[in-house]
């Protein structure tokens, strides 16, 4: 059985590229759905793609920056960073025991 990911509201402040304030913010006005194990949050993968997906077909605000001379450097989307991170999450865990010493998110994708 595959177990779920689980994403702490650091990790997943660091995919979206958000605070940690603006998650809290979110889980409030019930756009997003939060776990808790423990009495620690945690953010299932399918609920990160949910609102991400929800994200991309209800923006609620979009930036924009008229006197930008060049287009900004293309970085990836959460979408494709979750995409990314749950690619080496999953190749970890089909390549190693359990480990003793545990990598954040972004330590993860780095690797």
């Amino acid at each position: 059985m595959n177990k779920p990911i689980l994403f702490t509201l650091v990790e997943t402040a660091d995919i979206l590229r958000v605070s940690t304030r603006t998650l809290y913010r979110e889980r409030n006005e019930n756009r997003l759905t939060v776990t808790k194990i423990g009495g620690c949050v945690r953010i299932t993968e399918s609920e990160l793609r949910r609102y991400i997906n929800d994200q991309a077909e209800n923006p609620r605000r979009v930036a924009l920056d008229a006197d930008r001379s060049e287009p900004p450097a293309r970085r990836m989307s959460p979408a494709e960073e979750l995409d990314a991170l749950t690619t080496s999450l999953n190749r970890r865990r089909a390549d190693s025991a359990p480990r003793s010493s545990t990598k954040t998110a972004s330590e993860l994708v780095k690797s």
